[in-house]
């Protein structure tokens, strides 16, 4: 997410191009925000469901973190929360978990305009429920775990058995 998220707000195709990551995890939220800062632009982490709001509202702020809980809070701290920016890119995490519901809902509504990209390991391909359609379909090439390690972006995680015999 930090990766894709970088090259969306460093890349001169997208001069206006504003980036909101949303976890639903503290521990991510603060991992995120923390990884961003070595991009070459100032994340800035969503405190409240109003702080969210601000942000999303002031055009300069261009890199964003919070929990999907805050669009609930925002939702309840402003009785117009809508953002139309068509330059915001929103990273959903975990989202074929979160996109189907009042989540959703409350964020399709508060930005109507963004483009939305989900990121899951694990995307529902169920006729009710499919993550790519829920998105537009996947982006190609995958970025696979083998293509990160490669690239030394991340180690390799190798599982051992752990196998008890009886006699």
């Amino acid at each position: 997410m930090v990766l894709l998220g970088k090259a969306l707000a460093l890349d001169d195709g997208f001069p206006h191009a504003r980036v909101l990551i949303v976890t639903d995890r503290i521990d991510l939220d603060e991992q995120i925000w923390k990884t961003f800062h070595q991009c070459g632009k100032e994340p800035q982490q969503a405190k409240t469901g109003a702080h969210l709001i601000e942000m999303l509202r002031d055009p300069h702020v261009a890199v964003m973190t919070t929990l999907l809980q805050k669009f609930g809070a925002a939702a309840k701290d402003a009785r117009q929360f809508r953002i139309e920016d068509e330059n915001l890119f929103v990273l959903v995490d975990e989202s074929h978990r979160s996109q189907y519901g009042e989540a959703n809902i409350q964020m399709q509504k508060a930005l109507p305009k963004a483009c939305f990209i989900g990121f899951t390991g694990t995307p529902l391909m169920r006729k009710e429920k499919s993550t790519a359609e829920k998105f537009g379909g996947f982006i190609e090439p995958a970025y696979t775990i083998r293509d990160a390690v490669e690239d030394k972006a991340v180690v390799p995680l190798l599982y051992e058995a752990a196998m008890s015999c009886r006699r």
